[in-house]
């Protein structure tokens, strides 16, 4: 059937529906036609080429995306995991998944890896499944926060992962943030303490989220920070973190004073590791991961699809 005499009310009634938004009944009402009618002239516009719809396969996109950003920002190697909501607990998940097989297949006899905190190396950790036993050295990269979330309890996640490939778990049982620079070396200066210490000077895979901005609904372990910390980093344009290590959006500390306090692998000491895996996503932190390119902190990021977009589109 044609429909030629009719394609400027076919034309109108498409776009009120698929650009306007407007309902069948709606239109009908506008229009002064039964509805019935109005849903005949949308089929008719899908058969006249007036409406043409798209599927797009989210892969064949991230391969392009995979090497604009590697050349970009310098990368050893990028994952873009495919993102069709920017819902963050969704987008975790397939973080976790695909970054877990990336681990699986770097992983390698005789490494020192260093595991970081947060909810996706924690769920990482979960989805981890080695097909192999692997004589690995774990060690964690920070100290804990108190009986805070489990995505917190670092040694604990170390030294799960550890157990998942067999391997030695070296603990560090100590809080993240103490109250002073002297406490920090106290601390360091014990045998227990030596021994990490010296394992972070050699690390071959270092494995770390990225902290976004603060805010008054982000998943921080603020009970550690003092207001007047809290105040610091929002004056001194805080983006991120990684393993509390606090960032501008150049990539700067931006609490000098709170870093003297954290019982961690500093970023002297990170950027000596043969591989800095990074495991981020969502557009809340898409100030924090480019932050974090920016500075060469990370040899391989596995991301999503839509901050990859964000990234190709930022001008360094």
């Amino acid at each position: 059937m044609s429909y030629k005499k009719e394609t400027p009310i076919i034309y109108q009634i498409a776009h009120l529906y698929y650009n306007e938004g407007m309902t069948q009944e709606k239109i009908a009402e506008q229009l002064g036609m039964n509805r019935i009618k109005i849903h005949r002239y949308l089929e008719a516009a899908k058969e006249e080429g007036i409406v043409q719809i798209l599927v797009v396969n989210p892969l064949s996109q991230v391969g392009d995306l995979e090497s604009f950003i590697k050349k970009k920002y310098k990368l050893e190697e990028i994952v873009v995991v495919p993102a069709l909501t920017n819902n963050e607990y969704f987008i975790r998940k397939s973080l976790a998944r695909s970054a877990s097989k990336y681990l699986s297949e770097n992983i390698q006899d005789g490494d020192c890896i260093g595991i970081g905190w947060g909810k996706t190396i924690y769920e990482t950790l979960k989805y981890f499944q080695p097909s192999r036993k692997i004589s690995a050295t774990v060690v964690p990269l920070i100290g804990g926060i108190g009986q805070y979330a489990a995505d917190f309890q670092v040694n604990e996640m170390a030294r799960q992962f550890s157990e998942k490939i067999n391997g030695e778990f070296v603990p560090l049982y100590a809080p993240a943030i103490v109250d002073s620079e002297s406490i920090v070396k106290a601390l360091f200066s014990d045998k227990n303490f030596e021994k990490v210490s010296k394992l972070w000077e050699g690390l071959d895979i270092v494995v770390v989220g990225i902290g976004g901005p603060i805010a008054k609904d982000t998943y921080l372990p603020d009970t550690s920070l003092s207001d007047n910390d809290l105040k610091i980093l929002i004056n001194k344009g805080h983006v991120g973190d990684i393993l509390f290590n606090n960032f501008d959006k150049n990539g700067k500390i931006c609490n000098k004073s709170l870093t003297k306090k954290r019982v961690g692998i500093s970023f002297e000491q990170l950027k000596k590791a043969k591989k800095i895996i990074a495991i981020a996503g969502s557009l809340r932190k898409k100030e924090a991961i480019l932050a974090s390119l920016k500075s060469g902190y990370i040899d391989v990021l596995i991301t999503d699809q839509i901050v990859a977009k964000e990234l190709i589109g930022n001008k360094q």
